[in-house]
């Protein structure tokens, strides 16, 4: 979901980036990653106003949170 994200950013695709966020919003926040999942939801709401230049930086942020999450699921034993 993470490189979807990366490349709907890249390539201005907001429907690609609002699918790809949606459903990492959902995931993480099934896994109680509520940082990753609020982030998610505030590319959800740059990415419906059209502003994405806006969502371009937050996936920044979302990549470093995104990082911080596999570590700790890492670090439990539970990432893939």
């Amino acid at each position: 979901l993470v490189e979807s994200i990366k490349a709907a950013v890249l390539s201005n695709d907001r429907a690609g980036l609002l699918r790809g966020v949606h459903s990492l919003k959902s995931s993480s926040a099934n896994l109680g990653a509520t940082t990753l999942a609020e982030i998610c939801r505030e590319i959800e709401f740059a990415a419906d106003d059209g502003n994405l230049d806006l969502a371009c930086v937050l996936v920044e942020r979302l990549l470093a949170e995104h990082k911080e999450v596999m570590q700790a699921l890492e670090d439990q034993g539970l990432a893939a």
